[in-house]
C-alpha cells in the first residue's frame, strides 16, 4: 500500500499516497532536504521581465526569467521561470517573496490567495511568487508515470526513468538551484532588500536564501518549519513529537470517556502490530463485508495525515484505545482513507511535479546509505544502520516503520546523487518569526524551536490545536495576522482567541449492555436508543471526514443524497441495525430498528433532538444532541493552500500538502 506524504505541500506522507496525501496534499503526506548552495554569485539572466496582466486578472502582472540551468556552465541549457507579481497598493520599491510547499508544487495559482493573506504587508509590498524551476509552467518535469502505479514499491522502473529521462539536466534541480533562481529575480526586478514568505517546504527555501544572500532579506516568516539540513529521511523528528501531541490532543479532558493515557494506548496497539497487522473486517458502500488489515507503518500515515484533516485528528485518540482493547474496527475503517485506488491516476502536471520532487528529495536528504553507493546495496545499507540505532527514537514505533515510507523506497531507485552543504544560519541578521502548529507532526513545533536557536534574532509563534500549514488552518486567523503584522514592520501581538475546542470522537461501543440509557428511559429500550444515538453521531463524523458514501463500523452503510442521508442495516453497536433516513440538514427524519441484541421498532428524529417511538412495542421519548453538519465538501480537510496541494490521497510522494 502506497503510504502518505510527509512534508506540506508535497509527496510525504503527502503530500501523501495517503494524501499520499496531497496534500499530499494531498498526504503526504513532504520531507525537505540538506541545501547546498554551491554557487554564492548568480550570473546574470538572459533577458529581462517584461510583465503584463495574467489574463483577465489584470490585478496580476505576469512574466518569465530565463536563467541558466547549469550556472558553472558545464551542462548547456537554459529554464524559463514563470514569475507573477502583485503590485503594492502604494509602491514602495519593497517586495514580499512568497514560497508555497513542495518540492513540486507550483506556486503562482496561489500569487492572489497569498496577497490576500499578506494584505497589510501588500499596502506598501509588491507581492512575487515564481514557479520552482521544475514545477508549475516553469518547465515542470513529467514523470507521471510514477503516480500511476498503484504500489510504490512496483515503481523503480518508473523512477530510475524519470532521472535517466534529465539525462546530464538532473542534478540541477536541488534547493540550492532555487535559491540562485530568487536571487536572479530579485535583482532583476530590483530589489535591494526583500521579505521571504514560506510554508512548509517553502521554509526551507528561505533559510537557504537567506543563509546564502543574508544582506537581502528585511523579514522573514517561516510557516511550519523544515529545518535547514533536513527533514530526516528516516522522520526521526516526526517520531519523538508523537507522545507530546498525543497529549496535547488530549488535554484539558478533551478525551474524558474516551481514555486517560494516549500515549499507553498507542504504545499497545503498536505492540499488539509487532507480529504482523492487526486484521479484521470493513464494509463497503454495499454493506458488503471486506478483509481488512493495518500495520504500524499505516497507523503511523494516518497521525500524519491528521496534520490537515482535523476531523481524522479527532477520531485518533479512540480508534487508537480501541485497537490497544483488542477492537481494530475503528483503525481499519479509518485506514480506508489512505488505500489506493485501483487505477491511480496522476496529478495535474501544472499543479504538481513528482519529478522534481524526486530530483529535489532524493539528491538533497541525507539517506542512510552511501550516497555513491549502487541501487542494489541501498537498501541493506540502510537496514544495517537503522538496526543500530537506538529504538527509544521511534517509541513507541521502531525503524522498520521508517524504513516503509516512500521516501525512502522511492530515492533508493534515483540514479541522481548530490548532496548541498547547509548554509551558515549565524550571518542572517533579519528578524525571523517562526509560526508553528502546536500539533503539527509532519514539521513538529520542536523543529521551529531548534531553529530558531541558531537564527540571531528570532521569535516562535506556537499556535494551539493546529496541525500542519498554520496560515491555512489556524479557525482563529490569528496567525495570519501576526504573520501579516510582521511582514509590514508592524508590533508583534499576542494571540488572544483561543481556537475552538476539538471535537474528539466517542469510544466505539462493543457491548450494548455496556450502554447507558438515554435521558429519561431505562433498561434495553433506552440502551437500544443510545445505540441509535451513538450510530447517527458516528454517521456525521464520518460525513466530516469523509463526506462521501460509507460503509459502516460493524455491518450496512449509508449514502448521502441532495437532501437525506440513507442508513441501510447500519451496525455501529454489535446488535443494533439502523434502516430509514434522515433530512441532511436538520436530521430529522425516521430510523426502524432490528439487530439480534436491540429493541426493535421504530423511532422519529425531531427538531432540536426530539426522539419518540416504539421499542418492543413500548412508546419511548428521549432527547438526543444533534450536531451541526460538516461544512461543505471534505469538511474535515479545509482549504487547498500554498502550503498544502490537494492530490489524490494514494500519491506517496507528495511531502508536505
Amino acid at each position: 500500500m502506497r503510504q502518505n506524504p510527509f512534508w506540506a505541500g508535497t509527496p510525504y506522507p503527502s503530500g501523501t499516497r495517503a494524501v499520499s496525501l496531497g496534500g499530499m496534499t494531498r498526504l503526504a503526506r513532504a520531507v525537505c532536504c540538506s541545501l547546498l548552495l554551491l554557487f554564492v554569485l548568480a550570473p546574470a539572466s538572459h533577458a529581462a521581465i517584461a510583465f503584463e496582466p495574467c489574463g483577465e486578472r489584470t490585478e496580476l502582472q505576469c512574466g518569465t526569467l530565463t536563467v541558466p540551468i547549469d550556472r558553472s556552465g558545464s551542462v548547456p541549457g537554459t529554464i524559463k521561470l514563470q514569475v507573477t507579481r502583485v503590485p503594492a497598493v502604494k509602491p514602495s520599491g519593497k517586495a514580499v517573496f512568497a514560497f508555497a510547499g513542495g518540492p513540486g508544487q507550483g506556486a503562482t495559482p496561489f500569487a492572489d490567495s497569498f496577497a490576500a493573506q499578506l494584505g497589510r504587508a501588500r499596502r506598501t509590498h509588491d507581492i512575487v511568487v515564481f514557479d520552482q524551476r521544475g514545477t508549475g509552467a516553469s518547465a515542470p518535469i513529467d514523470c507521471t508515470d510514477v503516480d500511476r502505479v498503484r504500489d510504490i514499491r512496483d515503481a523503480a522502473a518508473q523512477i530510475r526513468a524519470c532521472g535517466e529521462k534529465l539525462g546530464p539536466t538532473a542534478p540541477f534541480y536541488t534547493t540550492a538551484d532555487t535559491v540562485q533562481d530568487i536571487e536572479s529575480i530579485r535583482a532583476e526586478l530590483g530589489y535591494e532588500k526583500i521579505g521571504l514568505f514560506g510554508v512548509s517546504y517553502g521554509t526551507k527555501v528561505e533559510l537557504a536564501y537567506a543563509s546564502t544572500f543574508p544582506q537581502r532579506v528585511s523579514r522573514m516568516v517561516l510557516d511550519s518549519v523544515v529545518q535547514a539540513d533536513g527533514p530526516d529521511p528516516l522522520l526521526r523528528d516526526s517520531f519523538r513529537a508523537v507522545p507530546r501531541v498525543l497529549r496535547e490532543l488530549c488535554r484539558s479532558a478533551y478525551c474524558r470517556g474516551v481514555t486517560t493515557d494516549p500515549v499507553a494506548d498507542m504504545a499497545a496497539a503498536v505492540a499488539r502490530m509487532s507480529g504482523g497487522p492487526l486484521t479484521g473486517s470493513t464494509y463497503s458502500v454495499k454493506g458488503k463485508r471486506e478483509a481488512a488489515s493495518i500495520s504500524s507503518s499505516t497507523l503511523f500515515t494516518l497521525l500524519l495525515i491528521g496534520d490537515f484533516e482535523t476531523a481524522l485528528r479527532g477520531a485518533i485518540p479512540s480508534a487508537v484505545r480501541s485497537a490497544a482493547l483488542g477492537d481494530p474496527a475503528p483503525l481499519l475503517r479509518m485506514a480506508k482513507l489512505i488505500e489506493p485506488p485501483p487505477n491511480p491516476q496522476a496529478p495535474e502536471l501544472s499543479e504538481f511535479s513528482t519529478g522534481l520532487w524526486l530530483a529535489t528529495v532524493c539528491a538533497e536528504l541525507p539517506f542512510p546509505w552511501d550516497p555513491d553507493a549502487p541501487e542494489s546495496e541501498r537498501r541493506a545499507q540502510a537496514q544495517q544502520r537503522s538496526a543500530a540505532l537506538d529504538p527509544a527514537q521511534f517509541d513507541p514505533f521502531d525503524p522498520g516503520t521508517a524504513l516503509s515510507w516512500d521516501i525512502v523506497e522511492m530515492c533508493q531507485h534515483w540514479p541522481v546523487a548530490r548532496r548541498p552543504a547547509t548554509g551558515d544560519l549565524s550571518k542572517v541578521e533579519a528578524p525571523v518569526l517562526l509560526v508553528n502548529g502546536r500539533i503539527d507532526l509532519r514539521t513538529p513545533l520542536e523543529n521551529a524551536e531548534r531553529m530558531a536557536a541558531l537564527l540571531p534574532n528570532a521569535t516562535v509563534l506556537p499556535i494551539p490545536e493546529v496541525g500542519h500549514s498554520v496560515s491555512d488552518a489556524d479557525p482563529t486567523g490569528c496567525a495570519g495576522l501576526a504573520t501579516d503584522d510582521f511582514l509590514a514592520g508592524r508590533t508583534l501581538v499576542p494571540c488572544q482567541n483561543a481556537p475552538p475546542r476539538m471535537r474528539i470522537r466517542p469510544f466505539a461501543p462493543t457491548d450494548l449492555n455496556a450502554l447507558s440509557p438515554s435521558k429519561g428511559t431505562s433498561g434495553k429500550r433506552g440502551r437500544t436508543a443510545k445505540a441509535v444515538d451513538l450510530t447517527i453521531h458516528d454517521v456525521i463524523a464520518e460525513l466530516d471526514l469523509f463526506y462521501a458514501d460509507r460503509g459502516g463500523l460493524r455491518g450496512g452503510s449509508f449514502t448521502l443524497g441532495d437532501e437525506d442521508i440513507v442508513f441501510r442495516g447500519l451496525v455501529y453497536v454489535p446488535g443494533v441495525k439502523v434502516s430509514g433516513r434522515l433530512n441532511a440538514f436538520s436530521y430529522g427524519g425516521t430510523l426502524r430498528i432490528s439487530g439480534s441484541k436491540a429493541a426493535r421498532g421504530t423511532l422519529r428524529v425531531g427538531r432540536k433532538g426530539a426522539v419518540t417511538g416504539v421499542l418492543d412495542g413500548r412508546r419511548i421519548s428521549t432527547r438526543i444532541k444533534l450536531p451541526k453538519p460538516p461544512e461543505g465538501l471534505g469538511g474535515g480537510g479545509g482549504e487547498e493552500g500554498p502550503g498544502e496541494p490537494r492530490v489524490p490521497t494514494w500519491l506517496g510522494p507528495l511531502l508536505g500538502r
